[in-house]
């Protein structure tokens, strides 16, 4: 079986100093997509808009996804500052989509309907956000908007203002018991966590709802939301609230996202605060496959490069089974595998290369599955790539043929009509 060839991103400095390594080390960062053009118009309560995605990578790219987020306006600030722009969410939503495929350097125009949600009127950006289909985070761009107002409402502006728990960072070895809400402490599984926002009716008539609080397993395909709901609240316009909400953290091992809002039945009512976990323990997740060299005859080679990452709390070691499989609409076509070790949360970048053992048909998609060395299946991801070829099981020469035949017979028919003519 053909084996994968392993690159680890970091070495220790004192590693530099010892007998040359068969492992090669290099830097391999998410792939650069990009976003451009982006126009947006708002029609009422509808948006209407397009984007244009850009792959500036020499590789082709899959499982793209973009999420609409809307969010306030850039406060006037100094020139030549440098200053964090952390805007408040009033929205986020990723629309029904199939996952995006590009080819290396390819673009690809983007058309979009976004329904805003009930926030007063006033100027606001909206931010198209490259995702790819495991939450990682990719190109981002924004343009302004201006919402006028449809019907008074009320309206719940929420921000995260820190996570609680006491926790040590594994880096920095800080010890702290309140942290920023996105920094991402690492808890013990099961821990209390008490998550602190602040929430401000800015519309024109009083709110009351009920807190709901969504948690996700981050970095990974196909996971769904847990949710709760808390304690009601009633604000009246322009009226602020300190919240203090108690959770407990999930058990299995991995990074969580937890997301925040004021809701009503069905409707939201506020914009979404965010706060992120991570639970101690051995996990690791496919971060990206990236298509290098493509052959779609039997016998033939596939190469794309990949990244894993090793445990969420970059402290455990994670060691076990790297598999890369290549299949097409009508099965796998092949695979090749190889053990794999990482130490803590440092990145493991490879190349794959698989053997075809037969040919393939129509667009390809490659699967990493990670299985941790207990035999428990530790990520899968699959990456479905643009095809250049549509037809399956046809020769490459029977396009050109079919060219040459349609020319020979164009001219055949052009003479035979001329002559017919001439007679």
């Amino acid at each position: 079986m053909r084996r994968l060839a392993l690159f680890a991103l970091l070495i220790p400095v004192a590693a530099l100093a010892q007998e040359a390594s068969p492992i090669a080390y290099r830097i391999n960062p998410l792939p650069i997509i990009s976003v451009t053009d982006i126009k947006a118009t708002p029609e009422g309560k509808t948006v209407h808009g397009f984007f244009t995605i850009h792959n500036t990578e020499d590789r082709s790219v899959g499982n793209i996804l973009y999420e609409l987020q809307l969010i306030q306006p850039i406060a006037g600030h100094e020139v030549n500052v440098l200053y964090a722009d952390d805007p408040i969410f009033y929205d986020r939503v990723i629309p029904p989509q199939d996952p995006i495929g590009l080819s290396a350097g390819q673009k690809k125009k983007i058309a979009f309907t976004y329904i805003l949600p009930g926030v007063p009127k006033g100027e606001y950006r909206l931010r198209v956000r490259l995702k790819t289909s495991n939450d990682r985070q990719m190109g981002w761009l924004d343009t302004s908007i201006h919402i006028s107002e449809i019907s008074p409402a009320p309206y719940g502006m929420i921000e995260a203002d820190s996570i609680d728990v006491r926790a040590v960072d594994p880096i920095t070895k800080e010890n702290n018991s309140s942290w920023a809400a996105r920094s991402g402490p690492n808890v013990h599984p099961k821990a209390s966590i008490k998550l602190r926002a602040t929430v401000t009716n800015i519309g024109t008539v009083p709110m009351s709802g009920t807190i709901r609080i969504a948690t996700k397993k981050s970095l990974y395909v196909g996971q769904g939301e847990d949710v709760v709901y808390g304690k009601s609240i009633a604000l009246q316009p322009g009226e602020k609230k300190q919240l203090m909400i108690p959770i407990v953290a999930e058990q299995p091992p991995g990074a969580y996202q937890v997301l925040v809002s004021v809701v009503d039945g069905t409707t939201r009512m506020s914009g979404i605060a965010e706060y992120r976990y991570v639970v101690y323990g051995v996990s690791a997740s496919v971060v990206s496959v990236l298509l290098r060299d493509i052959s779609y005859r039997k016998g033939g080679e596939v190469t794309a490069d990949f990244t894993i990452a090793g445990s969420a709390d970059r402290v455990r070691a994670v060691k076990g089974i790297l598999d890369a499989t290549i299949s097409d609409k009508k099965g796998d076509v092949g695979t090749t595998s190889d053990a794999f070790s990482i130490i803590g949360e440092i990145p493991l970048q490879g190349l794959a290369t698989i053997p075809l053992n037969r040919n393939l048909c129509g667009a390809p998609s490659i699967t990493m599955k990670i299985t941790g060395e207990d035999g428990s299946i530790l990520d899968t991801l699959t990456t479905t790539f643009p095809s250049k070829r549509h037809a399956c099981g046809i020769p490459y020469w029977w396009g050109a043929l079919v060219a040459l035949i349609g020319i020979g017979g164009g001219i055949f028919l052009w003479r035979r009509r001329n002559g017919t003519m001439q007679s």
